[in-house]
């Protein structure tokens, strides 16, 4: 019998390692939920590496998220993993929710990003505590009810990394007789309009569902952030940099710099090269497919796929980009 289940499992084994090693490919992919801008992005994948190698399949599977996505490549549960970049960084420095470093992970593609921090306030409750910069929540030490992204969620640590730069906890904030609520990013925008939250903290596309929902819900403002602050905030966590032009939303009147997280396609490190090489040419070469899929990775470029700026990229995708003149 243990003969019998060694023998299974060594097939298993050499199954999988034959069907990364040559097309056509039949890969999984962990990504998050069942639906979102995760499945989009693998719906373009997905066709650009089928378009590339005929046959092939990158077959998403829903999982708890760049976390548990970082473990479940770096125990080779999947072959490959969508993470943030912030993900990556923690992974990196063993951070929590890491227990120990992991640096098994290798880049294939940085796929999309242009995701910024949104730090939205009321307009009524801004007036009332003269709040007009992020800081001032430190100065003025308002009553707030904030509400940040759920527990463990990547954005939720970001926005409490954002506060400790001022000075601030989440006890502070309730000595104030103020509160932190951690919801999902959907229940914001109810929170403002039921007038049970002042301000929210989230991560999502310029113009997208959320804000949308939390500009009709209520007359908000965005709090701007002090320069320093934010490339120190980017500097520690990996995300990049980015500005929310004024035309954005009726309610700035100014161009905001503030912080974005972006999303990487990553493969353990002892992928084969050939397979990471492959990959790497499907999503360049057929980069079209992925862009087709949304307006919002529309924006796609190759040159993008090479920009991120933490972590290592897989050895076989780094020959596939110098041999298109993408890398040096």
């Amino acid at each position: 019998m243990k003969r019998s289940w060694l023998y299974a499992i060594g097939m298993a084994t050499a199954l999988a390692t034959a069907a990364e090693a040559a097309p056509p490919y039949n890969l999984t992919v962990a990504g998050g939920s069942a639906r979102g801008l995760l499945t989009t992005l693998n719906s373009g994948i997905d066709a650009a590496v089928a378009a590339q190698f005929p046959g092939s399949t990158i077959t998403y599977q829903t999982s708890g998220g760049g976390f548990a996505n970082i473990a479940l490549v770096d125990r080779k549960k999947v072959p490959l993993g969508y993470v943030v970049d912030a993900e990556i960084r923690m992974a990196l420095d063993g951070s929590p929710p890491f227990r120990n470093k992991i640096d098994s992970m290798r880049t294939i593609a940085y796929c999309t990003g242009w995701v910024p921090m949104h730090l939205v306030v009321t307009r009524d409750f801004a007036t009332k505590h003269g709040l007009s910069e992020f800081a001032d929540i430190a100065k003025k030490k308002p009553p707030i009810r904030m509400a940040l992204q759920q527990r463990g969620n990547v954005v939720s640590m970001i926005s409490e990394i954002m506060l400790k730069e001022i000075g601030v906890s989440v006890d502070n904030i309730k000595t104030w007789g103020g509160q932190v609520m951690y919801v999902g990013g959907s229940e914001q925008a109810p929170l403002m309009a039921d007038r049970r939250s002042d301000m929210m903290f989230n991560m999502t596309p310029v113009k997208g569902r959320v804000a949308s929902a939390v500009q009709k819900a209520r007359d908000v403002i965005m709090l701007s952030v002090d320069r320093g602050l934010i490339d120190r905030v980017a500097a520690k966590t990996g995300l990049t940099t980015f500005v929310i032009p004024a035309s954005a939303y009726k309610w700035m009147d100014r161009d905001l710099y503030t912080l974005s997280l972006g999303i990487s396609l990553i493969a353990h490190k002892d992928m084969t090269d050939a397979t990471a090489y492959d990959l790497a040419k499907a999503i360049t070469e057929k980069i079209d497919k992925i862009r087709a899929v949304h307006p919002f990775i529309g924006r796609l470029t190759r040159e993008y796929l090479v920009s991120l700026g933490v972590g290592d990229y897989h050895p076989g995708a780094v020959r596939y980009y110098k041999e298109a003149g993408l890398m040096k």
